[in-house]
């Protein structure tokens, strides 16, 4: 995926370079100039925040083995659902529903809460990633419509769209105002 995208910058580079070269920038803004931009910027981005997202659910599991450790460390397992222990945790109040009560000490609570805040980041980043994908999606769609043009056949599908964008942008606008 990078060398590709590495392959489309250095392509657009190149034209770019040229164009500045030969104080031709305003005809090198095209329409499809543009989309290609847009897709390098957005596939660089789409890079960056999968990587986000991998460190950060790499950063909870390694909270979650640190918590399990530590829960290790404060309760013996062999005594800990002993019958004793059970009758014991219910009397005083810290038999659960689901078991004993895993926030009896403040120090695993706030290791449990610092978990869950950082894993509820870490979705949240993962739901922007989920957006940029799509987007990049549709601009990726768009550079299939550049590639039609230089075969005759396939160019008359673009040239048919690009006759029609007008009436196909108020539909659109019609169409999303009665879908909302």
């Amino acid at each position: 995926f990078l060398f590709f995208l590495a392959l489309v910058f250095l392509g657009e580079f190149r034209e770019l370079r040229e164009a500045l070269v030969q104080r031709r920038f305003r005809s090198y803004l095209q329409f499809w100039n543009v989309v290609d931009w847009a897709a390098i910027f957005m596939g660089s981005t789409v890079v960056i925040v999968y990587t986000v997202v991998v460190v950060m659910v790499s950063s909870v599991v390694q909270q979650l083995e640190d918590i399990g450790t530590r829960e290790s460390e404060i309760w013996d397992v062999d005594t800990l659902f002993s019958t004793e222990v059970l009758e014991e945790a219910r009397v005083n109040g810290t038999l659960g529903s689901m078991g004993l009560d895993r926030f009896v000490g403040d120090e695993v609570q706030g290791l449990y809460q610092t978990a869950y805040a950082d894993l509820e980041s870490a979705v949240a980043v993962n739901q922007s990633l989920r957006m940029l994908l799509a987007v990049y999606c549709l601009i990726l769609m768009l550079r299939f419509f550049k590639s039609f043009a230089s075969q005759p056949r396939l160019a008359l599908v673009t040239s048919t769209l690009s006759a029609a964008s007008v009436d196909l942008f108020h539909f659109g606008m019609v169409f999303i105002t009665l879908l909302m």
